[in-house]
């Protein structure tokens, strides 16, 4: 998949969530998926990503995957810098709070997602690195 395609790919995705508020899009090839809003922080543009989740101790889970690249997601990137970012599973919002995930915590939580979306191991084989999972937490409703 050429970057030029998966970027319209999760544009028309994140269209389509939003035009029917997640009834479209909510469900991903049988996965769910939320929509992550996070702002850059050198051009203060907001970016919406979707992203497949699980829900682990109350809390979403998200891994930052860039298929097959060295590099994190710059949403990823943006979450870290800015933690308060909110998000959207089909017509709830929220604002939220994004946290690294640490081992062991990371191990079980890998585990998880892999049962949803077992292409990850295929992502995850040709980089050096660990792809990172993002713990969003509920703060408000918006």
């Amino acid at each position: 998949m050429t970057t030029a395609f998966r970027q319209r790919w999760v544009q028309a995705h994140t269209d389509n969530y939003l035009a029917t508020n997640g009834q479209n899009g909510h469900i991903w090839n049988g996965v769910p998926t939320i929509l992550l809003t996070t702002t850059s922080p050198k051009s203060g543009k907001q970016i919406t990503t979707p992203l497949t989740h699980r829900i682990y101790k109350e809390s979403y889970v998200v891994v930052a995957s860039n298929v097959r690249s060295q590099l994190n997601p710059s949403g990823f990137q943006n979450a870290i810098v800015e933690p308060i970012v909110p998000f959207q599973e089909e017509p709830l919002s929220f604002g939220g709070s994004s946290t690294l995930t640490g081992n062991p915590e990371h191990r079980r939580i890998c585990t998880l997602m892999l049962l949803i979306l077992p292409t990850h191991v295929g992502y995850q084989r040709p980089t050096k690195q660990q792809f990172p999972i993002l713990i969003l937490n509920k703060t408000c409703q918006p």
